[in-house]
């Protein structure tokens, strides 16, 4: 598969190059990399712990709840469930690593955990399932699915609303 998507992705290349170039000139290379290298420890944190809590949690619901009311019902309980499981853990994540209160540093974190999730949930439908990546989207249920998107945007922007103490 080629995911290059032509002059398109060349001019946002350039444009992410120049951005770089401009925060390391003006921020400092030290300064910059630690910022990246702090958002990408959150993010990771808290993609390992929301995933981790959805792996145990979509492994009871698949075995024992679907069988017994269904698999829209169960995906519908477990959806607040899990929005729950992300409050506190961005919550947990943003106090323990001293998360600034920038909207910029905290949205970062929610959206790299969000690439995060969702390429290990691919990953997962492709080898687990044997599903592609279409008929996974194509079999979701029209009102769980939309209730899974609210949560993973709910997700995304979490790291945003919680407090740090």
């Amino acid at each position: 598969m080629n995911f290059n998507i032509g002059p398109a992705n060349d001019r946002v290349k350039a444009q992410w190059r120049v951005v770089i170039q401009f925060a390391r000139r003006y921020l400092g290379t030290n300064v910059f990399d630690e910022l990246k290298m702090h958002i990408l420890k959150s993010a990771m944190l808290y993609f390992a712990l929301v995933f981790g809590a959805g792996f145990v949690l979509g492994t009871i619901r698949v075995l024992l709840v679907v069988p017994r009311i269904g698999t829209r019902t169960a995906e519908l309980i477990e959806t607040p469930v899990m929005i729950v499981v992300s409050f506190f853990a961005a919550r947990w994540v943003v106090r323990r690593l001293a998360i600034r209160t920038t909207a910029g540093e905290r949205i970062a974190m929610g959206l790299v955990a969000l690439g995060l999730l969702l390429s290990a949930e691919f990953a997962l439908v492709l080898w687990l399932r044997g599903m592609t990546i279409t008929e996974y989207l194509a079999g979701r249920d029209p009102v769980s699915g939309t209730a899974y998107l609210i949560a993973l945007g709910m997700f995304a922007i979490m790291p945003i609303f919680v407090a740090r103490r």
